[in-house]
This record gives structure tokens, C-alpha cells and sequence, in this order.
């Protein structure tokens, strides 16, 4: 049995949609979900919402999220959302509560135009009385936080000013390695929530090290996120079955006083094709990443996970040659250590913007790689600039197949350090329009909608398995771009991609 406690019911726009609650509802059936906790949280300002919805919005959005929880009794639950700068924020808080809110949702209008939270611990206080939790969007971000969102150290300030009501920390505080050892400033009522950011291999056992299970609670933030990649963090961690239980519903269950969903009838299988080559992975890299303590995976360890997942071929980057200035050294290195490996297709990482790529291309089409291996977004150049015109012709001429990377991991915390150059859609377009016929694999980014196929272009199917029901649009598509499958490991576990994908499938 599963509760997510963090779902939207929108996140761009308003809607009329009467059955939305109950599509979003049968959706997280299939993965296991028993019960949502929703607040209806519109991002789009020319619809009165935003950062700090006006007094209107707040009225339809409530009005509409009480609306669904009552359409699907036992199944979804909503909070009242709040913008604590508004005057009659009381009086909003009291209606929700008449509709039957099981708790209060704040988002980013926190801070009042001189930086002070001084109307949020009012709303607090006030949700203490009523004995309502509050769930809190909470993020650190690289870069600094949009003006009225608050941090880990914030939200613990605030936690310790009002001990008495209970409160969530959304999204684990964004980036949860910063935020794991700041438990310990907050008061015994907080919470962390885990919804929101990528299915980051190890989050939630890394959250352990600091917060008990008895303080932690599932939830995904979708639609704008999909329920199975937010499911895999708990699974993939190594909580006890009594404790994977507390997190994925008890908890949700004791903080919002609601009772244990009924169990589901059965479901009817959607029995659609999931997209050809499962047994390849497009998106896989071994080595160390030199940002987080995550250790080093070696070629040999890779080979045998890969077996353990049938994974017949990984077309695989080294990430200590990406961060590396001696390509040809490192790349070198990487291609005898895969020597007698059946399932690693080595890729040569190379960069098209130093100066010695000419050399580094060589080698790679010497023999041994399987193709070669660009990252624009990591090693900063513009994909469709007319600069790097004669590397994908030599390419093209050496028959050596690119995997065009456009990012790995979560950027919004990334470490500080870490330059990265995000691929926009115009690049590829340019690029698509003068790259010479070869085989083209891109990483790490959606199929832009608005360009035309080319037929040696595919895509990793990876970022649209995050989020709700895009995988399926972009299959249903025609043309449907070319889709192919990767991990993303290790910075997802090897098995998360194919589960979402068929959990959206089957």
C-alpha cells in the first residue's frame, strides 16, 4: 500500500476538467497507489497564480481542489494552499477547512517583500491551533533560491519558532545531500517528504543517515513528476519491509489522520508496445563523478550488473575521462580496462572545442570504441555553431557514430564549481539542419516538438519517464521520434528506467 503525499492537480494552467482527480487517481493505481494528498498549485501568473497567487486564485484553486477529493471519497485528500502575504489568508484557511482540508500547503510566497517570514509563522501558528500539517515547497539550489522560496536552514528556523505545528519538508530541502545533516537544528515535529527531484541512485539511504524512518514520507509531486521513478527511490533503498511501510503510508497516515486506503480491484492492462531494444543502453557511464561521495564503478563491476539486469550491450562514457584535460591518456586507459568485456561498448569522449580534437578523433577511430562520445552542456559549446562543422564531417567520413550528451544527473544542484551550458532547443535545430548523415544518439534531453525526424537521429527515452504520461505522447506522435533505451547509471539505479517505462505500458 502506497500514499503519496505530495500531488498537484495542475501545475501550468486552470482547468474545467471535472475528472481529473479521478485520471490522476487511476493512474497512481497502477502503481500501487492507494490514496493522494493533492493541493491544486497553478505556476502560470496570467492565470492569478504564480509565486504569489492572488486572493482570487486561491479561492477557484482550493474550491476546485475540495471539489475532486469529494468526487473520489477515500482516494484523494487536498490541502488548503495558502500565500501567506495576503490579508485574508484566515479566512481562506477557515474555508478550507470546512471543505474537509487534511492539512495546509505552502509554495514559494513565504517571505514578504523585505525578506521576512513573519506572515508564515502567523499561518504556522495558526495551523497548530487547528492541528492542521503543513507541507512546505523547500529548496537549496544552486545559483540561489526565486525570491520568497526558503531553505533547509530557514525552514529549521522556522520549525524551532513554532515547535508545536507540524511540518513537512517538501522535496527533502531539493538538494538532499546538503540538506541531510540539518535535521538536528528542526524541531521533533518536522518531516522530510522525498517527491520532486530525479530518482537519485542512493537518495533515500542517504537521507537515512540523518532522519529515522519514522520522520520520512513518500510522495512524487506529479503529474509533474511520474509516480514510478519517485516509487523507486523507497524500493531501491535498503529501509526493513516495516519501515519501507511507515514511509510509503503510515507516516502519511498518522500526520494527516486519514485512514488506510482500500485495497484496489483488479486492473485492466493497457497492453501498449513498449519501444524496441531493451536489452541496450544508450545513457550508461562508469567511473568516478568527482562531485559526490558516490564511489567509483569500475568497467568489470558494470559488466557483471549488467548481466544481472539483461542489458546485452551499454554504450558506455568514462565520467573520470569527461572531467579530464589528457584525452587521449584517459580515453586510453578506459579502452584496456574494457579488453575481453562482452557487454561494454566503450565510447571516446571527445571535445570538439580543444584543440587537440583532431588527434583525440584519431584515436578513437583506431580501433576499439564503439562510437564517440560529445558533450556540449559539460564541455561548453554551442552544438549548432558553424565552429564545429569539420568534426562531424570527419566524423561522418570515419563512419563513427556521436552520442550528443545534453546533461546527466540533477542540474539545479549541481555543485557550484560545475559550469553547465544547457542545449537549447534552437542548437539542435541549427544542428539538425547541417550535420552530415551518421548515427546520432542524443542524452539527457526531450525530442523537441516543433522539428523535423531525421532518420539518424534517436533519443534516450530516460527524461520522459519522468514525467507523467510523456513517454506515451511521444509515442503516440506521428512521425514518433526514435526513441532508445538508457539507465542514466549510475546516477539512477539500472532497473528504474525499464520499470517506469512499462509501468506506463502494462
Amino acid at each position: 500500500m502506497i500514499i503519496d503525499s505530495h500531488i498537484h492537480l495542475h501545475l501550468d494552467s486552470a482547468t474545467d476538467d471535472p475528472d481529473i482527480g479521478g485520471k490522476i487517481i487511476r493512474d497512481a493505481m497502477r502503481c500501487g497507489i492507494g490514496a493522494c494528498i493533492a493541493s491544486h498549485v497553478i505556476a502560470e501568473p496570467s492565470c492569478g497564480g504564480g509565486a504569489y497567487p492572488s486572493s482570487r486564485h486561491l479561492r477557484e484553486a482550493n474550491s476546485y481542489a475540495a471539489e475532486q477529493a469529494r468526487r473520489n471519497p477515500g482516494r484523494l485528500y487536498f490541502l488548503v494552499y495558502l500565500n501567506p502575504q495576503n490579508p485574508d489568508w484566515k479566512q481562506e484557511l477557515e474555508r478550507g477547512v470546512e471543505n474537509g482540508a487534511v492539512g495546509v500547503k505552502l509554495w514559494i510566497s513565504l517571505k514578504n517583500p523585505h525578506g521576512g517570514l513573519e506572515e508564515t509563522v502567523a499561518v504556522l501558528r495558526r495551523a497548530a491551533e487547528l492541528k492542521l500539517p503543513v507541507l512546505l515547497h523547500v529548496f537549496n539550489r544552486t545559483g540561489g533560491n526565486l525570491p520568497g522560496e526558503i531553505d533547509m536552514m530557514e525552514f529549521a528556523w522556522l520549525s524551532r519558532t513554532v515547535p508545536e505545528c507540524v511540518m513537512i519538508a517538501g522535496h527533502s530541502g531539493g538538494n538532499w545531500r546538503e540538506s541531510s545533516g540539518m535535521l538536528k537544528y528542526c524541531s521533533p515535529n518536522v518531516y522530510w517528504e522525498t517527491g520532486g527531484s530525479n530518482p537519485d541512485r542512493g537518495m533515500v539511504d542517504g537521507i537515512l543517515r540523518s532522519c529515522p524512518p519514522e520522520r520520512l514520507l513518500y510522495g512524487s509531486d506529479a503529474p509533474g513528476r511520474a509516480f514510478t521513478p519517485q516509487i523507486w527511490k523507497i524500493m531501491e533503498s535498503s529501509l526493513s519491509p516495516a519501515d519501507r511501510d511507515l514511509v510509503l503510508y503510515r507516516n502519511a497516515m498518522k500526520i494527516f489522520h486519514i485512514p488506510e486506503p482500500a485495497p484496489w480491484s483488479e486492473i485492466a492492462p493497457r497492453n501498449l508496445s513498449v519501444p524496441a531494444g531493451e536489452d541496450e543502453d544508450h545513457y550508461c557511464f562508469c567511473g568516478k563523478y568527482p562531485f559526490d561521495r558516490r564511489r567509483s564503478i569500475p568497467p568489470e563491476e558494470l559488466e557483471r550488473l549488467l548481466a544481472e539486469h539483461g542489458i546485452r550491450a551499454a554504450y558506455t562514457a568514462e565520467l573520470d575521462s569527461i572531467f579530464h584535460i589528457d584525452l587521449p591518456e584517459s580515453n586510453g586507459e578506459f579502452l584496456a580496462r574494457c579488453s575481453g568485456l562482452q557487454r561494454i561498448r566503450p565510447l571516446a569522449v571527445v571535445n570538439p572545442d580543444a584543440h587537440n580534437w583532431i588527434a583525440v578523433l584519431d584515436q578513437a577511430a583506431s580501433g576499439g570504441f564503439s562510437g564517440v562520445w560529445v558533450s556540449p552542456a559539460f564541455h561548453c559549446w554551442e552544438l549548432g555553431s558553424p565552429r564545429y562543422t569539420e568534426f562531424f564531417k570527419r566524423c561522418a567520413e570515419r563512419e563513427m557514430p556521436l552520442w550528443v550528451n545534453c546533461g546527466f544527473g540533477e542540474p539545479r544542484f549541481f555543485h557550484p564549481s560545475l559550469k553547465l551550458c544547457p542545449v537549447e532547443d534552437s542548437e539542435i535545430g541549427e544542428f539538425m539542419n547541417t550535420a552530415p548523415v551518421n548515427a546520432y544518439v542524443f542524452q539527457g534531453k526531450m525530442p523537441p516538438e516543433n522539428l523535423p525526424r531525421r532518420e539518424d537521429c534517436r533519443w534516450v527515452l530516460t527524461p520522459l519517464t519522468d514525467f507523467g504520461g510523456k513517454l506515451k505522447r511521444f509515442m503516440e506522435m506521428n512521425p514518433a521520434p526514435g526513441l532508445v533505451w538508457g539507465s542514466e547509471f549510475p546516477f539512477r539505479d539500472l532497473g528504474e528506467v525499464r520499470e517506469a517505462t512499462c509501468t506506463q505500458f502494462r
